[in-house]
């Protein structure tokens, strides 16, 4: 995350959850009926819905429960608060994929849950867990976070998976053991932009619709803000806050991306520990004998700086602060390091478990995905367009074609042009839906300046290496678009009038 980033967002770092509007029924039974006392801030699993899975989120003011049917149904979700009033949650649409959220909880309770089926029988046995998480989940040994993670249908899901992975190994070392992953659950479908269905998603005790951001951490191709992972200081405890991890320099969701795990733990620094960069100077905190800092610019730190294991390039970094003492003041029960870092441990804690979930557009909400058409003509190809580099279309520079996109069945379009060494090339897409589209050279890197808008089209800039160069297009939703591409000349249809509508 950019030190200008940080600054931009520290104004809103200042707001906090806004709690449960009045006052609701509660019960004296936090037990939920069982006699047991619950302690849990999470839990999978039940004898008629193995794939249950269920956690408090931020502080515990937000909860999650997700399930999957083998047919879609419009389900339902029963619960209470120590065994007080009931409230029945229902789906707007039949879905195989039931994700339900519940925002402004009251930190501390026992929420009680019952799935039930679309006619209100029940689904599955009652379950309960603690609404705490993070700084307020100590259980004598440790705190627990868990997170809810949304992975858009376009992201590389196996790299999500296995960076999550070596995420909580990461987080686990650098706090020294004293805070561990509980629950993550991973969403493989793209509700980011609405083509999978909606999550029933409300207010506690009401029929409000909550959550203006339900997930913890959005893995994607194409959400704002572009260029880079980033999130929000202190997110955890914000109803807004987020990590967004991009594809285009960090998030390492292509072949030429950055360590996964490396950059979530990075931005868990900022999201639940209130660190901030400590960029600066030729090392840029890194000191590889102490494996720090996580909060520097190199990927390969594992440990935090703090009081006594400084950046060792600090004079170059204004307003230095070491990182431990902010993740200490926000978690009190982890204790003083006292200049001794942990090199270790190994591990994620024992807590960690990974669920992931694969949402079928067709089948998971009310946006239908067309059906792809028994013939395609991209770029007047006569077919599709490839969707890797070894397979791209070829077009030529100064003309305007057309193609079409039909996620999930066709989530990508790479077209291949030359241009001489020095040139200036400008590439034009229609109509602006692509929000920032990848300009690429023959290895595959980034080329090009940021995207400009013009009108209702999206183009791009950059002088070319010389050689292959390539257009690679893809969106969240199906589009039919138009591109051109000019070398040393405005790209068609910028400046011709051809506007920006699709053909």
């Amino acid at each position: 995350m950019r030190a200008a980033t940080v600054l931009a967002i520290l104004l809103l770092a200042a707001l906090a959850p806004s709690p449960a509007e009045g006052t609701h029924a509660v019960g004296n039974d936090p037990t939920c009926g069982t006699g047991q006392p619950v302690t849990a801030t999470h839990g999978a699993g039940d004898p008629r819905l193995p794939t249950l899975v269920y956690a408090a989120l931020k502080t515990g003011f937000r909860a999650v429960v997700a399930w999957e049917t083998a047919e879609p149904e419009a389900a339902r979700l029963s619960y209470s608060l120590d065994g007080g009033a009931s409230h029945v949650l229902v789906e707007s649409a039949p879905r195989t994929f039931h994700l339900f959220v519940i925002d402004g909880l009251p930190i501390g309770r026992t929420l009680c849950f019952t799935p039930l089926t679309a006619t209100g029988a029940p689904a599955g046995s009652m379950h309960a867990f603690k609404t705490r998480n993070a700084m307020n989940a100590h259980d004598g040994t440790a705190y627990t976070l868990n997170l809810l993670v949304l992975a858009n249908e376009q992201s590389n899901l196996a790299r999500v998976e296995d960076g999550m992975d070596g995420y909580s190994r990461r987080l686990y070392d650098a706090t020294d053991g004293h805070v561990r992953s509980g629950r993550i659950i991973i969403v493989f479908g793209d509700l980011q932009h609405h083509n999978a269905g909606y999550p029933t998603c409300v207010v506690f005790a009401s029929s409000v619709p909550g959550c203006a951001q339900f997930y913890d951490a959005l893995f994607t191709f194409g959400a704002t803000p572009q260029g880079a992972a980033s999130t929000f200081l202190d997110g955890i405890q914000m109803r807004s806050g987020a990590i967004w991890m991009n594809w285009y320099h960090q998030a390492g969701l292509v072949s030429t991306g950055d360590n996964v795990a490396a950059v979530m733990m990075h931005e868990v620094g900022h999201y639940a520990f209130g660190a901030r960069d400590v960029y600066g100077g030729a090392l840029g905190c890194y000191d590889a004998a102490k494996g720090l800092s996580v909060m520097g610019s190199s990927r390969g730190a594992t440990e935090f700086d703090d009081e006594i294991n400084r950046c060792p390039d600090e004079s170059t970094i204004a307003g230095y602060a070491p990182s431990y003492p902010r993740l200490r003041q926000r978690f009190p029960l982890v204790p003083d390091r006292m200049g001794v870092i942990d090199p270790g441990p190994e591990g994620n804690g024992g807590i960690y478990e990974r669920h992931t979930f694969r949402v079928l557009p067709a089948l998971s909400g009310p946006h239908p995905v067309p059906a792809l058409p028994e013939t395609q003509d991209d770029a007047g190809s006569g077919g599709d367009a490839g969707n890797h580099l070894v397979s791209a279309t070829p077009v030529d520079t100064g003309r305007l074609y057309q193609g079409t996109l039909l996620v999930p069945l066709d989530g990508a379009d790479v077209y291949r042009f030359e241009a001489p060494a020095g040139s200036a090339v400008e590439v034009a897409v229609y109509p602006r839906t692509f929000a920032c589209f990848q300009l690429l050279d023959a290895a595959g890197e980034t080329v090009g300046g940021p995207c400009a808008h013009d009108g209702a089209a999206v183009k791009r800039s950059a002088t070319a290496p010389g050689g292959t160069l390539y257009l690679r297009l893809l969106t969240g939703t199906s589009v039919a678009y138009r591109f051109g591409v000019g070398v040393d000349a405005p790209a068609p249809g910028v400046s011709d009038g051809a506007g920006g509508s699709p053909p």
